[in-house]
């Protein structure tokens, strides 16, 4: 068998072929990987196979080459059971920022580097891969780190523990959203309120020195994102993220009463117990508060008063 016949019975499953255009990339430095992302790019076969032909080599070693690329993808690449826990919004987000906190594969070689000091620790030789600012969905930012860590070398147990390890940080933490009573998805300046809080509220310092290669493009990104980095953050420091949700909670509910009260003055004073009741009764019939009924009786008499 030929080294094109050998080239055809590689598994062309996306993430084989990006491990195998890594391997070749050793060879040849002006081989595009992002290729596989491009709904143009027609055939990786032909990519490939047009790429080794002008290696230098005999038919044995081309056949040879294409071998050790097979190999070097298998001891890479773990199974995609291992990302089925990864399901939900949340539980992406959590995992992207599980690893961007906790980098897979850093210098020093460890299944992954912890935050040190309680401050939080990014390897950027180690992400050099990883784009955290593209994703512009779930499903890349979910590809994004799966194709990560295929990158890594590192043994397929180190990979599967650091998977397994995340999964059950995953359990713990999921838990905790429910506790967050106050989220609103669909509440675009809450989420702004919220990346920018839980940033502060990690950090206690500007979010730019920590989070300057996260940037969130939406309000829905920095939504899904702020909860990711409190879960992630505080995965084994429950005592953190319960300070966390109490903290947000209350300075949220703060920021409506302060907003709900803004350009409006106290009203005190004492009215007879049969006004205060027929009060009542015009909010209710009214369907409306007791300090915008007020207002609306005002304002309907005032208009009178000018009319005349």
């Amino acid at each position: 068998m030929g080294y094109l016949e050998e080239l055809k019975s590689l598994n062309q499953g996306k993430r084989f072929c990006q491990s195998y255009l890594r391997f070749i990339k050793i060879q040849n430095t002006n081989v595009d990987i992002s290729l596989l992302d491009n709904p143009g790019f027609n055939s990786f076969f032909n990519y490939t196979s047009d790429i080794i032909k002008t290696f230098r080599m005999s038919e044995k070693e081309r056949i040879d080459f294409v071998v050790r690329m097979r190999s070097y993808a298998n001891d890479l690449i773990i199974e995609d059971s291992y990302f089925e826990w990864v399901k939900n919004d949340y539980a992406i987000y959590f995992l992207w920022m599980y690893f961007f906190l906790n980098p897979l594969g850093s210098t020093t070689n460890a299944v992954f580097c912890p935050a040190e000091y309680g401050k939080l620790y990014i390897d950027n030789k180690a992400y050099q891969h990883l784009n955290y600012n593209s994703p512009s969905n779930n499903t890349e930012r979910l590809n994004a780190v799966i194709s990560h860590i295929d990158s890594l070398h590192l043994s397929k147990n180190q990979k599967c523990s650091a998977i397994y390890m995340a999964k059950e940080a995953w359990g713990k933490q999921n838990s905790l959203i429910s506790k967050m009573k106050f989220l609103d998805i669909k509440n675009q300046e809450q989420s702004i309120w919220l990346w920018e809080y839980i940033t502060n509220f990690i950090n206690n310092k500007p979010q730019v020195i920590y989070f300057e290669s996260v940037k969130p493009f939406d309000s829905r990104d920095k939504h899904f994102l702020a909860v990711g980095i409190l879960l992630a953050h505080s995965f084994n420091k429950p005592a953190v993220a319960e300070l966390a949700i109490m903290s947000a909670t209350k300075a949220w509910n703060q920021k409506k009463y302060r907003d709900s009260v803004k350009n409006k003055k106290a009203l005190n004073t004492y009215i007879s117990t049969t006004a205060k009741d027929k009060l009542d009764k015009l909010a209710s019939a009214n369907n409306v508060k007791i300090n915008e009924m007020l207002e609306k009786l005002i304002n309907d008499e005032y208009s009178l008063m000018v009319m005349k």
